[in-house]
């Protein structure tokens, strides 16, 4: 039998998941064979991806084993099997036990599974040892790199230099000085970058290297700007020589005078106006001034130094502003190679790998072996093969497949690759279009003799198949789709239009309830677009509503992260469930918000800003919205001079509205306790929903492996909360929010798609480029193969011009199929809300493309109504399910606990009012309270956990009261947010110094130590010694010594020296 490769391109909408299950099936059951399966490969991209896939092939299996011979799916195989309804019944029952009893040997999953299982095999052969383990999160890896980079700043002096270089680079941008976090961000583009090749190229080169190609940029530049210099001087000279001013040459200020200055003053690349060239043909330069005679007399040497400077800016000033725009980014390269490779060897250290290292590892073995070894050392012999979404394949990856591709192919095996150049949305990834565009030829060519080899094996089985009808838009969707995209298309390159060739597709839904409408926002500034965007969208969710959708019918579709944020906040304000990025992640849910709030405030608690916002949090979860600023106010305490804020009084404010407060004994709980009690004291249990489980799961799991070290985890918690969030159930009905590249492979009743207006290309960009050759000859000098840019204006017909214009076309093209993305995935609505800008020149936004292809569609400029509105059919809601727990149950497991007396040191029966004992007692309550109301609680706390009994808790409370008569010593626990309780004081020998309280206000300390027993000198000698420390701090100290029994106060005087 002959191997067949077929190239199926399938369009939006057009059933490719049901082809794909279509041809699993085919080759599962053609045969008497229950385990054909075994020797199928189905690969896809995302877990989920291969999930649906699996599920749908288990689903249609079930199905035709039970004999449904009704189905789609049952009519094509019966046909194109040429088998009998019982047989095919048979087959499939047969097929379904054995996958169901070997499972483990399905093999549809995605491309990194696959490749680990490779790199697993030859593990031996790449030098890996065998029990590797794979990440998954590569931050803790990059993160300690980064630290063991940074160390040799000051021991290693060429790469000291190198950080100088970055510290000004970061001043001159603008950008965060906090290097740290840029070198973080450094190591992240060299290690995760898709652009191996060029990530490879550096790895090759040292820093002496890196350095010496450097200083050959400098010189060069040196000597060019030397040169333009030198020419525009002579031009300076000869006027100054003869005494003329500007009003003596053409055009006066505009003329020749002015341009020698301007290119004297670093204006190297500056060439002349229209002006200076007009007297250039005429060789008269000569102006209206007294002097006009002596320029035109001295015309003929002005033309000579003007020609020679026009001649070496225009040899050289395009490699020149290269070479500059290479010496800005000439660290940013040094310092990839070097995280590059402490990565590397962290990685080694801790004997793991990156998903990301599998294809590069993979290629160095994979593509230079036949099949067959592959297939051994697997232990899976391949006969079948099928790639979806192939469009964004890499090159690596694709190579690595080829040797199982060809193979297939000569035995006699099918071979399906399914892709849609125009879905190619992940450039940023590493995903190559062209390799799809372009089969059966392999992209890019490479000139090997396998490589050609491999071609011709792939053309010989070449076929190619389309999918062409759209089995998802109504009627008036598809044709609007079909007539914009060809006018857009003309807008790509020419290299890249055949992508777009035969984009239109066949109606198959014409019930009659389609309608596509565009609309174009007047104004210039964000302020003035912003609100009709929002308003716009809110009038098609209510059209929707009104005509019978339901929320979760419903998708915004948006380009970035920022406007999904914008629109989410304005639908839920006008009180609609909404489904977003932002809602699903973690860290902004209120309850998780507040608690972690709470935390911070309790590492801190003197940290105003943690202190003011669990307050604002408090407030804007209990009290009204007209009573909240008023009683706010009464808790936050002001600097007298200035409004800025000193500390916000949070237990007085939880007092108000009858909470209990923060006392410091929850520092004492586990993390996950302490986040449990906090919710309780809260009342928080009802608003708990999935992103507190998920939070709180987090909360223990990091407790189990790092210990329970509140700050560490706070810090930590910094580092991922924008990376955690939930999976929410598709049924939930709520209108979804989300990216134009989330939503590929989706569909919705009704699609929105405001903000459609973004930009070609990414302000700030850097892109990575091939040194051109021209820099070498510039130089004199080798240099690195490759170097990172910013395509600016400045590089505008420079020797990277062909380069920025290959790269300006790949951004068109990546721009239109997300555009195509989002405006396919609507069944029956499409609202598309764009911005009024009428195009100067090529188009450089979608909005721009808009407004410049509906005049040629036949659409009007004013905006287009197509089609009309109509109720759906009507769609019941699946019923809510009866295992969601609405409320979180939490409750403290100590009260749960029965606590024994019969051993410890204040057991019932053993104290007899000793006085160690219970002075002992009373500083540990009075070290855990923070405030006179705390005193109850610690004392509660005290009985119920079996440190005192209710005999001696009564004993402590009298002490403990007794001393709070005093007026002195009710000041103590006023200030909770400025009293430090038996806290360390490191000296310089290394020893500390606990006092017992500490009251900080401004640069005035309280110290007081709490002493049983008469008065001794020792006690006062020990307090001094206190107030002295605290002094050398730069604290005014007022001392007190507290007696409990006979509760007395003395104040004791600081020494003189």
């Amino acid at each position: 039998m002959r191997g067949i490769l077929q190239v199926c391109r399938a369009s939006a909408g057009s059933g490719k998941t049901y082809t794909l299950v279509q041809q699993y099936l085919r080759l599962c059951l053609r045969s008497n064979r229950a385990d054909s399966f075994k020797h199928i490969l189905a690969i896809t991209f995302t877990n989920k991806a291969a999930s649906e896939l699996k599920e749908r092939v288990f689903r249609e299996l079930k199905s035709l084993s039970e004999g449904n011979t009704k189905s789609q799916m049952a009519v094509h195989l019966r046909s194109e099997l040429s088998l009998s309804t019982e047989e095919l019944q048979i087959r499939a029952q047969n097929t379904l036990r054995a996958m169901l009893h070997q499972y483990g040997d399905v093999a549809i999953g995605t491309i990194d599974q696959f490749m680990h299982r490779l790199v697993r095999s030859f593990s031996r052969d790449l030098a890996l040892q065998h029990d590797f383990s794979v990440d998954t999160d590569n931050d803790p890896v990059v993160e300690t790199a980064v630290e063991k980079v940074f160390r040799r700043v000051g021991s290693d002096e060429v790469f000291t230099q190198i950080m100088l270089d970055f510290v000004e680079y970061l001043l001159d941008e603008n950008k965060s000085w906090n290097v740290g976090n840029q070198l973080l961000a450094t190591a992240k583009s060299a290690i995760l970058t898709k652009d191996s090749d060029f990530t490879d190229e550096l790895d090759k080169l040292t820093l002496e290297q890196f350095t010496e190609a450097r200083t050959a940029l400098h010189k060069a530049c040196k000597k060019y700007e030397a040169t333009v210099k030198t020419f525009a001087k002579q031009g300076l000279d000869l006027i100054n020589t003869h005494k003329l001013t500007d009003a003596d040459f053409h055009y006066a200020s505009k003329g020749l005078g002015n341009y020698f200055r301007r290119v004297f003053h670093k204006g190297y690349t500056l060439l002349p106006n229209s002006y200076v060239n007009t007297a250039l043909e005429r060789v008269d330069f000569s102006g209206k001034g007294p002097n006009s005679a002596l320029v035109k007399e001295l015309s003929p040497q002005f033309e000579e130094i003007l020609l020679n400077i026009v001649a070496h800016i225009e040899k050289d000033s395009g490699k020149y502003v290269v070479a500059l725009e290479m010496i800005k980014r000439y660290f940013r390269l040094m310092l990839m190679r070097e995280l590059s490779e402490a990565v590397h060897m962290e990685k080694e250290d801790l004997n793991l790998l990156f998903v990301d290292d599998f294809h590069q590892l993979i290629s160095d073995v994979v593509t230079e072996e036949p099949a067959p070894f592959i297939y051994e050392r697997i232990g899976q012999r391949i006969r079948h093969l099928m790639i979806d979404e192939f469009q964004d394949t890499s090159v690596t990856q694709w190579r690595n497949f080829l040797p199982l591709v060809t193979d297939v192919l000569s035995t006699g095996g099918f071979a399906m690759l399914v892709g849609d150049g125009k879905q190619a949305i992940y450039r940023w990834r590493g995903g190559e279009v062209e390799q799809f565009s372009r089969l059966p030829e392999l992209y890019p060519p490479d000139n090997t003799t396998l490589t050609a080899t491999r071609e011709q094996v792939l053309r010989a089985h070449h076929q190619a198949t389309t999918l062409d009808s759209n089995f998802r838009s109504d009627k008036v969707i598809v044709e609007f789709n079909n007539k914009l995209y060809p006018e857009l298309k003309e807008y790509l390159h020419e290299e890249h239009q055949n992508i777009f060739e035969g984009c239109e597709q066949k109606v198959v839904k014409n019930e009659g309830t389609g309608l596509v409408t565009l609309h174009f926002v007047e104004g210039s500034k964000n302020e003035e677009k912003h609100p009709e965007y929002l308003k716009l969208t809110l009038q098609f969710v209510k059209e929707a509503e009104e005509d019978g959708y339901q929320p979760r019918d419903i998708a915004v579709l948006l380009r970035d992260r920022k406007t999904q944020g914008i629109v989410a906040q304005h639908l839920r304000k006008e009180g609609y469930e909404v489904v977003s990025e932002s809602s699903l992640l973690v860290e902004n849910d209120v309850v998780v918000s507040t608690i972690v709030g709470a935390m911070r405030h309790l590492a801190d608690p003197l940290n105003p800003q943690h202190a003011m916002a669990l307050l604002l949090m408090l407030a804007d979860e209990y009290l009204e919205p007209e009573n909240r600023h008023a009683t706010m106010q009464r808790f936050i305490r002001r600097d007298n001079e200035n409004p800025k804020i000193l500390m916000a009084d949070v237990n007085g404010f939880m007092g108000h509205i009858q909470l209990p407060g923060l006392s410091s004994l929850l520092l004492r709980q586990s993390l996950f306790d302490m986040c449990q009690t906090i919710l309780r004291n809260l009342k928080m249990e009802p608003k708990c929903g999935p992103q507190w489980s998920f939070f709180a799961q987090h909360v223990l799991d990091f407790a189990a492996s790092k210990g329970n070290d509140l700050p560490a985890f706070l810090a930590w918690w910094d580092k991922v909360r924008d990376q955690k969030s939930i999976s929410l159930p598709e049924d939930v009905n709520a209108i979804r929010i989300t990216s134009i590249h989330k939503s590929k492979g989706l569909q919705y009743k009704v699609v929105i798609m405001p903000f459609a207006d973004w930009a070609f290309s990414i302000n700030n960009a850097e892109y990575w480029a091939n040194t051109p050759p021209e820099l070498k000859l510039f130089t004199g000098s080798d240099l690195p193969p490759v170097m990172l840019t910013g395509f600016t204006k400045s590089l505008e017909g420079s020797v990277l011009q062909e380069q920025m214009d290959a790269e300006r076309s790949r951004q068109r093209l990546d721009n239109l199929n997300l555009l195509y993305v989002g405006t396919t995935r609507a069944e029956e609505r499409l609202h598309i809300i764009s911005h009024r800008k009428e195009p100067k020149g090529a188009p450089k936004n979608i909005a721009e493309w808009l407004m410049a292809a509906l005049p040629q569609l036949g659409y009007s400029e004013e905006g287009e109504v197509i089609g009309a509105r109509k109720r759906p059919k009507i769609r019941e809601l699946p019923s809510e399910s009866s295992n969601v727990v609405p409320v979180c149950a939490s409750s403290d497991w100590r009260d749960r606990l029965k606590i024994s007396f019969e051993s410890g040191e204040l057991s019932e029966g053993q104290f007899s009012g000793n006085a160690r004992q219970m002075g002992s007692l009373c500083h540990r309550v009075l070290a855990e309270m923070q405030s006179v109301q705390d005193l109850n609680e610690v004392l509660a706390h005290f009985e119920t956990s079996g440190i005192a009994n209710a005999e001696v808790v009564a004993l402590l409370r009298k002490q403990v009261e007794q001393l709070l008569e005093l007026p002195e010593a009710r000041k103590w626990f006023r200030h909770p947010d400025h009293t430090l309780s038996e806290h360390p004081v490191l000296l310089p020998d290394g020893s500390t110094l606990r006092p017992d309280r500490v009251i900080l206000k401004d640069n005035h300390a309280t110290i007081v130590d709490f002493k049983t027993g008469s008065f001794r000198a020792e006690h006062e000698k020990q307090l001094t010694q206190y107030g002295a420390v605290l002094n050398q701090m730069g604290y005014h100290c007022t001392l007190h010594l507290a007696y409990l029994d006979p509760a007395e106060i003395r104040t004791v005087e600081m020494p003189r020296h």
